[in-house]
């Protein structure tokens, strides 16, 4: 079991969206979701989610393992 403060979070995600590629061929990858969950405001999951549609281009290819759990269309992660 996990013991959250006060004010602290707890992120969980899948392996789907660090390794999203972008249309470049590029991962997100855990530095770039740690950089975005850490910079949110409140919202993590809003600014996560905006951030990885912004690195995707809205056009995120998922590896053949992922299946369709990281369409940028669909908005899932």
């Amino acid at each position: 079991s996990i013991e959250l403060q006060s004010g602290q979070n707890l992120l969980t995600y899948s392996d789907g969206l660090t390794e999203s590629l972008s249309p470049d061929n590029v991962e997100y990858g855990l530095e770039r979701l740690q950089t975005a969950a850490l910079s949110a405001d409140n919202d993590i999951i809003h600014s996560v989610l905006q951030d990885w549609q912004q690195f995707c281009a809205q056009q995120c290819i998922c590896s053949a393992s992922q299946g369709t759990g990281c369409q940028a269309n669909s908005k899932s992660v």
